[in-house]
């Protein structure tokens, strides 16, 4: 049965922040990475599943909020996964209490 509860997944990404430095303020920083995946018997897959090269571009400015916009491009090795695009934008927040306590103050609260 290709289905049992002994399913491993291994993931390994190697990532290099490359700092293109700062405009007004906001720090722009290019990431190219690589990311693949091991499975043994993961859902029924074995072996190295997928290698995934990425780019991303991020703007953060006062250290709690940044933006990254990506685009990765999978090239499936195994039955199943199959060869796709991904991209997006994502908004990461490193410190919600104080991003919060900000907006508050920005509004006029205590």
């Amino acid at each position: 049965d290709d289905f049992t509860w002994d399913r491993n997944r291994m993931t390994l990404e190697i990532a290099k922040p490359i700092d293109l430095g700062k405009i007004e303020g906001t720090n722009i920083t290019f990431t190219p990475s690589v990311k693949t995946a091991y499975h043994d018997n993961f859902y029924g897959a074995e072996g190295f599943a997928h290698i995934t090269p990425k780019a991303s571009i991020s703007l953060s400015g006062n250290g709690n909020v940044s933006l990254e916009a990506y685009i990765a491009k999978q090239y499936g090795l195994v039955d199943g996964i199959e060869d796709k695009t991904h991209y997006g934008i994502s908004v990461n927040i490193n410190d919600v209490g104080g991003l919060v306590e900000k907006i508050g103050d920005f509004f006029g609260g205590d």
